[in-house]
């Protein structure tokens, strides 16, 4: 465990709520996270954060049902004029499964490399992270496909790639650090750990979700 999570002061955490921590998340995300696995609370506020955007994705997908195509075409054998219907039931569970996924090879790896935190810890350090990222995307996203101008709003797709690439910097970002907080790896071994994560959570969830 690293020495941040150990020395986590207890009444700083009485004064946190979940919008402050989504502050310090952007400003010390090592130390956010650290905070937010000894908190008490951490585990309800890292849920509601993956839940958030699971909603908001699986809304995303039952606007968009009818009225648009995937791009590119799905990797499941689904019929492109049905993807979204589909998409909205398995929206939730995809961002579940791969939340999992991730957290368990991030676990193993840490373990291997001398990390010595806990599953627990770390599941609620990297929900938190997803959560946090994929506002970048979620939001828009929503937005567009509710007012029903999800191909319309971005011509150019300039403000797409720029969403894109805070999602992916961000995640990616945050899913080391959630290492560091947990296990207390070097940096080296923490970029390691949160890249291989990363990878697996965007490759698998990519598949499922388009």
């Amino acid at each position: 465990m690293s020495n941040i999570l150990r020395t986590a002061n207890p009444s700083t955490h009485r004064r946190r709520n979940i919008v402050r921590y989504l502050g310090l998340t952007f400003a010390h995300p090592q130390a956010a996270l650290a905070e937010l696995v000894s908190d008490s609370r951490g585990r309800i506020f890292a849920a509601l954060a993956l839940g958030a955007v699971a909603v908001l994705y699986s809304l995303v997908e039952w606007f968009l049902y009818g009225q648009h195509t995937p791009v590119p075409p799905p990797f499941l054998r689904i019929p492109s004029d049905e993807y979204y219907a589909w998409a909205a039931l398995f929206g939730v569970p995809t961002f579940v499964g791969c939340w999992l996924l991730a957290t368990g090879t991030m676990q193993l790896l840490s373990r291997a490399l001398g990390g010595q935190g806990k599953f627990e810890d770390l599941a609620t350090a990297v929900a938190w992270a997803t959560g946090v990222a994929t506002l970048f995307t979620a939001v828009p996203d929503f937005t567009s496909s509710a007012l029903g101008v999800y191909e319309t709003w971005d011509p150019t797709g300039l403000s797409w790639v720029l969403f894109a690439t805070l999602y992916l910097v961000t995640l990616s970002v945050l899913y080391i650090s959630a290492v560091r907080a947990v296990h207390g790896l070097r940096l080296s071994s923490a970029i390691l750990v949160g890249i291989s994560g990363f990878l697996l959570y965007q490759g698998v969830f990519s598949l499922f979700i388009r």
